[in-house]
């Protein structure tokens, strides 16, 4: 697999930045179900969308259309950022813009996300 830039990435990375998105979701998931009424919105939202559809799926094409999903969607990143710190652990010694990070050292980085929506 590779990056945007066509820059080889490891399965390790795959592999941890899935696992990454996938446990850190529960708490999101358990704060959107905490407010009945944004809930009940965005199914109706949703419902229409669908109903509209014939019932079919909801698509990359539908989602300019959804304006109250595409809210609810940017106030979730904003105040709940699932995955605020990624731990890495380097595999060999690398000299990188003049630092140097010794194999087998845990260090984290912070992960920023800009909502694009």
């Amino acid at each position: 697999m590779e990056d945007e830039k066509g820059k080889k990435v490891c399965d390790d990375e795959v592999v941890d930045n899935i696992v990454s998105q996938v446990v850190a979701g529960y708490e999101s998931t358990s704060n959107a179900i905490m407010s009945p009424l944004a809930l009940h919105k965005l199914r109706e939202e949703n419902d229409a969308v669908s109903r509209d559809k014939n019932g079919g799926f909801i698509s990359l094409d539908d989602i300019p259309s959804m304006k109250y999903t595409a809210k609810v969607v940017e106030e979730t990143i904003r105040v709940a950022n699932v995955a605020p710190m990624v731990h890495r652990v380097a595999h060999r010694d690398v000299q990188y813009r003049g630092n140097y990070i010794k194999q087998s050292l845990l260090y984290d980085s912070v992960l920023v996300l800009l909502p694009l929506l």
